[in-house]
């Protein structure tokens, strides 16, 4: 699992002022600009930093 410091970020390159931290499974790249769709937060965001990688012994084919 990792864990990342993501902030929102406008059409126009202005970001929020506040950041958020999400999890997800597969690593991201650090500076990185991701795009989610679904329900909760849509929008796009930028990944400022891994603040932690958990290893849990299983290894991606």
């Amino acid at each position: 699992m990792y864990t990342y410091k993501v902030v929102k970020e406008d059409w126009n390159g202005a970001q929020a002022k506040r950041s958020r931290r999400i999890t997800r499974n597969k690593p991201l790249v650090v500076g990185g600009l991701y795009v989610h769709l679904g329900k909760g937060f849509p929008g796009a965001y930028r990944v400022l930093e891994l603040l932690e990688k958990e290893e849990n012994g299983y290894e991606e084919k």
